[in-house]
């Protein structure tokens, strides 16, 4: 076997040992893959090779860090992810690289706080998206809307809010398989946005992307992803306005969303959500108008 076959094989065996992952939800053979493939890139001659087997160690690390909440694999996947973002020539795996790469910051994000990382992550996905088209942008889009929200959590700067809407506005016109993501997360900042700006507009521009979401989606699970975000929309329309038949249908619309829900934690969580819009919908009192008096 020559050299280059010997280093060809080595990276097939690190996709059978995520294949067998798929099979065996066994953490280690993670591991393995990621092992195989780091050989590859220390071992190999060809720049094309060591950025593609890179960029699946931080598939594989990234995998590994969800199973077993080990930091190191993230790094991992973080330092991986970089060199073939850096090294990739070829646009597509470039893309790919860019995406895995954004993923892994805002998650390292997540767990360490670690600001660096988020700005990372705001930084190679935006250049992603500028360069990416059809489905690949949508995915691209999707993740960059999350790592703009959670700037602003941590910030408080309402400008990356504005931004998430923009990106995923955008995203949610995007036929993939995130479509449905991008369309429950752009409700949830129109909901913060329009809440914290008392602005109505916003709002109602939830409650119709949430209305037609619900109309065509065919999933049942994600069907009640949308109701549950429109129920809290709902809610957020019914306290601006004081209009109790804005929370009745919240409510309603909430209880739908709990048949569907299959995690049984998110469901006592929305019959919790459910039980405060009914003592809400108790005090609500309907504004009244006043005819004007003859002139």
């Amino acid at each position: 076997m020559t050299a280059q076959q010997q280093l060809d094989q080595a990276e097939q065996d690190g996709f059978d040992h995520l294949d067998r992952f798929d099979v065996t939800r066994d953490p280690a053979a993670l591991r393995a893959a990621a092992e195989a493939w780091h050989w590859v890139a220390q071992s190999t001659s060809d720049a094309g090779q060591r950025s593609f087997v890179l960029a699946a160690v931080c598939v594989a690390m990234r995998r590994y860090y969800d199973a077993t909440e080990e930091l190191w694999a993230l790094q991992d996947a973080i330092s991986s992810a970089r060199a073939a973002v850096q090294t990739e020539r070829v646009p597509h795996r470039w893309l790919v690289a860019s995406a895995n790469l954004g993923i892994a910051d805002y998650t390292n994000f997540q767990a360490t706080g670690e600001r660096s990382y988020l700005d990372e992550a705001i930084a190679v996905l935006r250049a992603a998206a500028h360069a990416a088209d059809g489905e690949n942008r949508g995915t691209i889009l999707y993740h960059l809307s999350v790592a703009l929200k959670l700037t602003e959590y941590s910030s408080n700067d309402e400008q990356f809010l504005v931004e998430a809407i923009e990106v995923g506005r955008q995203a949610a016109r995007i036929s993939g398989p995130l479509q449905m993501d991008s369309i429950i997360g752009l409700m949830y900042s129109l909901r913060a946005l329009g809440g914290a700006r008392d602005n109505l507009e916003l709002l109602h521009e939830g409650e119709a992307l949430g209305r037609w979401a619900a109309r065509v989606v065919d999933d049942s699970v994600d069907r009640g992803r949308v109701l549950l975000a429109l129920s809290q929309t709902l809610a957020s329309i019914a306290e601006k306005t004081s209009d109790p038949a804005v929370m009745a249908d919240a409510i309603a619309t909430g209880e739908h969303a709990m048949k569907l829900t299959e995690d049984r934690a998110e469901y006592y969580m929305q019959n919790d959500a459910i039980e405060r819009m009914r003592r809400q919908l108790q005090t609500i009192t309907p504004r009244r108008s006043y005819p004007l008096p003859p002139m």
